[in-house]
This record gives C-alpha cells, structure tokens and sequence, in this order.
C-alpha cells in the first residue's frame, strides 16, 4: 500500500519511496508522521489545527479591540480635568474665570477650600469653564472633579491669591536739583516687587522695576529746558496702585551753545585773545584724543564724536557712536569693550578722577522722530580703575566692567530688550552689592 508523510522541507504532505525518503528528493530523516493511504491524493494536512489557528487569532483580535475599548472608557472616566493655567495671580480682582478640559458631558464641580461651590457640564469636547468665581482677600485653594459613571476623578490643586491692599508711595530720596544733560539720575525705596511709575504732565513711562531690597534706581530721559515737575507711584504684582508721591522738580539748564566767530576789529589794539583751552595736567580734549588714537589706534578714535574735560573734578568724558551695533545686547558689550580700551589711557593722565565713556544711538519715539540719545553710560573712577585687571576684566564675563563701575546706565528702550545672560548677571550683582 503506498505510504505518504509530512516533510519538514517542502513543508507538505509528500509520496514516500521503498526507503523512507520522499520523492520530493529529501531523505527519510525529514520525513515525519509517515502513514499508509490507499487514496488516489495527498491529504492537506492539519486541516484541524488550521482551522482552529485561524479560529484563535480571530478571537485573539477580537479580545483585543474589547480591551481598548475597555481601557478607554477607564481612561475617559478617570483622566482628571485638565485646567488652563492662564489665569493672574496675584490679582486684585473680586471674580475670575476657571476653564478647562476633561471628559465629553461629564459633570464638572469646583471645589473652594475643600467644599463644592459651583456644578456645571462639559460640552460635546469637554471644554467647561466656571465664570465669576468669587475670590476671598489672600490665598485661594480650587479643585475641579469631574463625574462620569459614578466615577469622579480630580484636577491638581491651584492657587489664586486676591491682594487688594493699595503699597504705600514711593519716596525719591537721590536726584539733581539742576543739571546741564537731558537726563538724571534717580533714587528711592518703595514696595518689594513693585514697578515704579514716573508722571509728568500728562505722560506716564515706566523707569524702573524695585529690586528686592525695596530700592530702585533708574533715569530720567527727555528733560525738558526749564522746571520738570515728576511725581511718582508704585504699582504691586496684582495691578494696585499706590497714590501719587511728593514732586520733585528738576531744572534742565543746557550748556550755552558755541557762538560763531564774530568779525575781528579794525584796531589790533582792541583784539583780546581766545580763552586758553580746558586742561587736565596740560592736556586738552584735542590732546586726550589724539592718545587714545596712538595708544589704542584709529578704530576706535574715529567714533568718538566729543571729549570734554571739567578741571575742577578731573573728569572726563568721552562719547562715541558705533554703527554697527546690531542689537540691545551688542550696545552694551560694545561700551564696555570700549570703556576697557579706552580708559587705562586716560588715567594714566595725572589729575584724571573720572572716565565717562557714553554710547550714543538714534531712538524713534511714538511719533516717528528720531533723535541721538544716550544708549549706554559707564563710568569708572580712578579708585576702583587702579583695582582693575583691564587685560582681563571683560574676559569670564563679556559685561564684567559692569560689575566694578562706578555707575551705569542704560537707556529704558535698550533694557526693555536686554536678555543676555552676561549682562543680566552684571546688573544683578551691582543691585545686590548696592
């Protein structure tokens, strides 16, 4: 009777010869399950367990789209809300406004201090937002459940702190009475944290944000010929407003312009020669000039637009342009390079106190003019400069002569954009040593 059986290579049932081997060609050890059959053709085989594989993996599908959709109603009725974080705080608001996300349709509750004030539902998305939830002066603890299923499932805890409580006025304790430039400095206490206002007439500008001692400084920009009268007010973290502080005035008395030369007199006899320049140890500001072109070289004697010099004090100052400073940040490292490369000259003059070395730029006001302003200000006095590794100082810290000036100053528009890490450093540690 012929015989047949499975081989293991051909992966079928094959006719078998006398020795065992199939007529496929492979040898007996291949060969498996091997039977008599009087049947004129091969069986398929395992038609059985064929079936019955293809039976489970259907079922095995099945199970598994049953188990998704079982995981997402779990995930849909216990996913905690979601809350848009948006919201002020501090705030000196009676009421505000709780929205978020969670499931479609579910029951929303608002929780205050523990207790459910508010219940509304979830739209068809889940979006839901509580309006004109009251808030108690000081902290605010709120949670948002939702109810699905006779599920609930809860949102973190937030804070809203409601602070009504009006800081008291600033006090400007430093400033200039009378001042010769367009601009002044500043000084005084108010509120930690609050931003100082400065009034004048109808103009309100912001000047200077309180640094955490509770003191400030700042400049006074656009001094008008004659009496400024500025008046002050502290605004906190939740928008309060202090009430107006006591006026200061400053008088804004510019320097005498050059007049032109007038004709010379027909008598010699009535000529009276010109006054002898300015000079510091017999320097003039022509001379203070032409050092630094020798010493540090044209690049940087080419920008400079003016150099005057005070006898009385032994100061000097230098200003300059650059236009090809290409940003907020760039002006304030280029100052300090150039204070760096400048002011080791100057003071090796005998007599010098002071080095002013100031950055000019032009500033477009809300009314499309444009004017030359002061950009940045650095001054260094002859104590600390003979303290100064001036090889070095800008080297860890490309801002580091802002660290060890005597003062500094930056132009409001210019700081508003200052988000260097080097130069915020710099003013960070002069506020802290102050």
């Amino acid at each position: 009777m012929p015989k047949a059986g499975y081989c293991k290579d051909c992966q079928k049932n094959v006719w078998l010869k006398e020795d065992g081997g199939g007529e496929c060609g492979h040898p007996a050890s291949n060969i498996s399950n091997a039977y008599e059959t009087s049947e004129q053709s091969l069986p398929k085989r395992d038609q059985k367990r064929t079936y019955l594989f293809l039976t489970t993996i259907a079922g095995i599908v099945v199970l598994s789209c049953a188990m998704c959709c079982i995981v997402g109603i779990l995930i849909s009725t216990y996913g905690p809300p979601s809350l848009d974080l948006s919201f002020e705080s501090p705030t000196n608001q009676i009421y505000t406004t709780i929205q978020g996300n969670t499931t479609a349709d579910a029951k929303v509750l608002l929780y205050k201090k523990g207790k459910a004030v508010k219940e509304i539902e979830a739209d068809s998305k889940g979006d839901f937002e509580f309006k004109h939830v009251k808030l108690d002066e000081g902290d605010n603890d709120l949670k948002v459940k939702s109810v699905r299923r006779n599920s609930k499932s809860a949102s973190k805890n937030i804070t809203i702190v409601r602070d009504s409580k009006t800081p008291k006025p600033p006090t400007i304790t430093t400033y200039k009475k009378t001042t010769n430039r367009s601009s002044v400095s500043i000084g005084g206490t108010a509120e930690r944290g609050c931003t100082v206002l400065a009034y004048r007439d109808e103009e309100t500008v912001p000047i200077a944000r309180v640094i955490s001692t509770g003191k400030f400084r700042s400049e006074l920009t656009g001094l008008q010929k004659g009496k400024n009268k500025y008046t002050f007010k502290a605004v906190d973290k939740a928008g309060n407003v202090s009430k107006p502080s006591k006026p200061i005035v400053v008088a804004f008395v510019p320097k005498p312009e050059k007049q032109e030369d007038k004709p010379k007199p027909a008598s010699s006899e009535t000529e009276k020669e010109p006054p002898a320049p300015k000079t510091i140890n017999n320097h003039t500001s022509k001379s203070i000039k032409s050092l630094v072109r020798k010493k540090v070289g044209a690049g940087i004697s080419e920008k400079i637009t003016d150099v005057q010099i005070t006898p009385e004090t032994g100061n000097v100052y230098i200003t300059y342009e650059n236009e090809e400073i290409w940003d907020e940040n760039d002006s304030v490292f280029d100052t300090c390079e150039t204070a760096k490369d400048i002011m080791p000259v100057i003071f090796k003059i005998e007599g010098v106190a002071s080095v002013y070395v100031e950055l000019d730029m032009t500033f477009t006001d809300v009314y499309g003019k444009k004017n030359k302003e002061k950009a940045v200000l650095i001054t260094v006095g002859k104590e600390a400069a003979d303290k100064i590794n001036w090889k070095e100082i800008n080297s860890a810290n490309r801002a580091g002569l802002i660290r060890v000036c005597e003062t500094v100053y930056i132009h409001p528009g210019v700081m508003k954009e200052i988000d260097n890490e080097d130069i915020l450093e710099a003013l960070a540690f002069r506020k802290f040593n102050e």
